[in-house]
C-alpha cells in the first residue's frame, strides 16, 4: 500500500470515526503534504498545499476550538477526502 493510500485511509477512517483530535487530523494533513496556518479566529486552521491551488474559497479549512484537545467535527475530515479525491494524482507525485 502506497503512503498516499495509507494517509487517505487514515483520514476516511478519522471521517467515520468520532472524537478525532486536532492533533491527529492536522499530523495526517502534513503528512499529505499540507501546510496549516493559523487562521484569523482562535482555533480556525487553514490549508494548502504546494502541489495543488487550494485557497479558503475552495474550503481548504477547518476548526479546531478554542479549548485544547478539542476534537475535529467529522464534516471538516470528509471535505478534506473529497479534496485529496479531486487532486489525487498530484498528492501522489508530491509524495513520491
Amino acid at each position: 500500500m502506497s503512503k498516499y493510500d495509507k494517509l487517505r485511509t487514515a483520514l476516511e477512517k478519522m471521517a467515520s470515526g468520532a472524537n478525532t483530535s486536532c492533533k491527529d487530523f492536522t499530523a495526517v494533513l502534513k503528512e499529505l503534504g499540507f501546510e496549516i496556518k493559523n487562521g484569523r479566529k482562535g482555533g480556525h486552521r487553514v490549508a494548502t498545499h504546494a502541489a495543488i491551488g487550494l485557497t479558503v474559497e475552495d474550503g481548504a479549512n477547518y476548526n479546531c476550538g478554542h479549548n485544547p484537545g478539542m476534537h475535529v467535527k467529522r464534516a471538516y475530515i470528509k471535505k478534506f477526502v473529497r479534496i485529496c479525491d479531486e487532486y489525487e494524482k498530484e498528492l501522489r507525485g508530491w509524495l513520491k
